[in-house]
């Protein structure tokens, strides 16, 4: 399971986003000088699988969901 989150240089609500290590986790500075792909209109932005989720408290919530998923905290 990937992740790619789009980030950007002094950004209050980046800084926000809870990534634990052992979560497949890109993360992109759009603002890079390397760095000439998707530039969204607001940040942060997660992708996953075709699906983009917009905001601080919804991409921690997802992370938060994924990470519980690994560590199988979801079984029976």
């Amino acid at each position: 399971m990937k992740f790619t989150i789009y980030t950007k240089n002094n950004c209050e609500y980046c800084k926000k986003v809870l990534i634990p290590s052992n979560l497949n986790i890109e993360l992109i500075d759009v603002y890079s000088e390397n760095y000439k792909g998707f530039i969204p209109h607001v940040f942060p932005i997660m992708q996953h699988e075709g699906l983009v989720f917009e905001g601080v408290d919804s991409i921690n919530t997802i992370i938060q969901t994924a990470k519980n998923a690994q560590e199988g905290k979801f079984k029976k």
